[in-house]
């Protein structure tokens, strides 16, 4: 008898404890399901540390440091897709990316790069997992998942190349300024002093958004000059090297930098182009060498006194052809995916408006990013003798 009430009282302790797990259970399932349908999203498989206190109103600002630390990160990520997660009071938004790293790139190397995303930071975790022939990489807060990023390695990563283009000789008519900026995309206008339209071409320039140089006309080799007036010139002294490009400054406003027009006996005279580029220097304008002589010196002597410069790699309309000219940019191109970024310049002909017209579309597609030309100042394969 005692045995049948012992175990009568064992069964109904059993009994009490399944009916208790069965209401946990039933309220764990119930909260989840309503966080699914808030559009919260699960906590991240490595949760953060205990010395971790987020309030909500520091949510956002952290999210934005993490965005920020992840676009520093080196992966060349895709433009986001945002997913709006939780509900009442916690809110954020979750990003979801993309990215194409090299086939070399391992897990362990990926997390290398990731690492200063958290190091500073006991509530911000990173967890790589291996995913195919990528990566998954979940970045979240507090235990929130705040970004995620799709890794994939079955393509390089693509070369970013950057090209600019400068039409040089601009301040003789203003209707080709028109028609050159109407083309869509940041083409540098590079206008000559005390022209007919100097003014107004470098207004219209600025107007729409572009870039104005300052187009110097400089003593060449031969004595031609092009329509050029008030050239500078190597028989000048410095009182009237100086006067020139202060005038020369004053007809053509909005100037961000500067390149030479002609300049072959010029940009070879190093105590003449020092002038011009200490001058530049104080005024903060940048110099574009046009490189119209293998024989010029305006490299060394710019790194001498700290002047930013670049230079020109490809002339885009020496001969006055449009089949000529989009072979030329082709080939600006070419020279960009070499090393890095490359500078064309070209002059207000019909044909070199034409092909600019038909070849900026195709190079948009293929990944080829035309920009300004002080993107490119100083980057150390156009700043080079």
């Amino acid at each position: 008898m005692a045995r049948s009430t012992r175990g009568r009282g064992a069964g109904g302790l059993a009994w009490l404890r399944s009916l208790a797990m069965a209401i946990v259970v039933g309220v764990l399932l119930f909260v989840i399901s309503q966080g699914m349908r808030s559009g919260h999203t699960p906590v991240l498989p490595v949760a953060p540390t205990s010395e971790c206190s987020v309030r909500l109103s520091q949510l956002p600002e952290q999210i934005q440091q993490v965005t920020a630390a992840l676009a520093q990160s080196g992966l060349a990520l895709s433009t986001p897709v945002e997913e709006h997660q939780g509900s009442g009071s916690l809110r954020w938004v979750l990003r979801r990316y993309e990215a194409h790293v090299a086939p070399d790139l391992t897990v362990d190397g990926l997390k290398q790069r990731l690492d200063p995303i958290a190091a500073h930071d006991p509530c911000v975790s990173v967890t790589v997992t291996a995913e195919g022939p990528g990566a998954r990489v979940q970045i979240g807060i507090d235990g929130l998942l705040t970004h995620t990023v799709l890794v994939r390695s079955d393509t390089p990563v693509p070369q970013h190349v950057r090209v600019a283009v400068i039409i040089d000789d601009l301040g003789n008519d203003l209707r080709v300024a028109r028609e050159l900026a109407a083309i869509d995309g940041p083409i540098a206008f590079a206008v000559m002093p005390f022209r007919p339209f100097s003014r107004e071409v470098a207004e219209l320039a600025h107007l729409f958004g572009r870039e104005v140089l300052l187009h110097l006309p400089m003593e060449a080799d031969g004595e031609e000059d092009f329509g050029a007036t008030r050239v500078l010139r190597v028989d000048q002294n410095e009182v009237q090297v100086t006067g020139i490009l202060v005038e020369a400054l004053q007809s053509v406003p909005y100037v961000v930098g500067a390149n030479n027009h002609m300049g072959s006996r010029f940009t070879r005279d190093r105590e003449h182009m020092g002038w011009v580029l200490r001058w530049l220097k104080a005024r903060r304008l940048f110099f574009v060498d046009s490189v119209t002589t293998n024989g010029s010196i305006v490299a060394d002597i710019a790194a001498a006194v700290g002047e930013p410069i670049a230079r020109r790699g490809v002339f885009l309309d020496d001969v006055e052809d449009e089949t000529a000219v989009r072979q030329q940019l082709a080939a600006v191109v070419k020279l960009a995916r070499e090393q890095g970024a490359a500078i064309a310049i070209g002059h207000p002909h019909e044909v070199t408006l034409a092909a600019l017209r038909a070849v900026l579309p195709e190079w948009k597609a293929a990944g080829v990013e035309l920009v300004p030309v002080a993107r490119l100042v100083e980057v150390p394969s156009l700043a080079a003798q």
